[in-house]
């Protein structure tokens, strides 16, 4: 029973020191006056569409200060056109290979247009 008790204390305690905190809060913000002195001052979007004259914009884009994005890329080197039609190479007979078996796979051989 005395843990009951002892819990239901911290739990209104806790929730009285909450409100009051709130309280005092409320109390100051509220002591000081609000100044309205931009209700005269137009409102800043419109409830009709309106036509901008861009002419009379002289906004000027400023660069970044710090930017992640690559601002200046590297110019891209042009490669060499290749060649549409590559040429075989020349085979030669090498000492595993039988002169017949060199000559057939020459025949036989796919060419590349």
């Amino acid at each position: 029973m005395k843990a009951v008790v002892s819990m239901a204390f911290g739990i209104a305690s806790s929730v009285g020191v909450c409100t009051a905190a709130a309280s005092i809060a409320s109390a100051v913000i509220n002591s000081q006056p609000h100044n309205f002195g931009s209700l005269s001052a137009s409102d800043l979007w419109t409830t009709e569409p309106v036509r901008i004259d861009r002419g009379k914009q002289d906004y000027e884009r400023l660069p970044p200060a710090l930017s992640s994005y690559v601002t200046d890329p590297p110019k891209a080197a042009k490669t060499a056109v290749v060649a549409r039609h590559i040429t075989p190479a020349v085979i030669r007979p090498t000492a595993g290979l039988s002169t017949d078996h060199v000559d057939w796979c020459s025949r036989t051989a796919p060419t590349i247009p």
